[in-house]
């Protein structure tokens, strides 16, 4: 038998930095939601798509506050800038979907949560998705 390959460090950071952006990464503030009644970004888009068949544009991007957070704040605090959007199928037919992320900041848009909506309606509409 012979032994599998190891993570090159590379892949490793990038699934470490994905964990870091789903909802089991932030418990508390989870729990806190569903005690209210309500559901992640993610938990929304899940329930609206096709299982399967989200693809995230910007999940790595942090609010541009390097100057004032450290990134480790950055990374934890301000994940995807508040934006869960990307490219889905509903009932097989291709949408693009958006949902503002509440536990980030109270739901505050930053610059690159703007940048990365406007990519996003950039692609509805060269692609003609609803």
């Amino acid at each position: 038998m012979s032994t599998p390959d190891p993570i090159r460090p590379a892949l490793l950071e990038v699934l470490a930095r994905r964990a870091l952006t789903e909802d089991a990464a932030r418990p508390e503030a989870v729990e806190r939601l569903h005690e209210r009644g309500g559901r992640t970004a993610r938990e929304q888009v899940a329930a609206l798509v096709d299982p399967g068949s989200f693809v995230e544009y910007g999940r790595f991007v942090t609010a541009a506050q390097e100057d004032k957070r450290s990134m480790d704040d950055l990374l934890d605090r301000t994940v995807a800038d508040g934006i869960v959007g990307g490219l889905a199928t509903i009932g097989g037919r291709s949408v693009a979907v958006l949902s503002y992320d509440y536990l980030v900041m109270a739901g505050t848009q930053g610059m690159r949560g703007h940048r990365k909506t406007d990519r996003l309606l950039d692609v509805v509409e060269r692609l003609a998705l609803p």
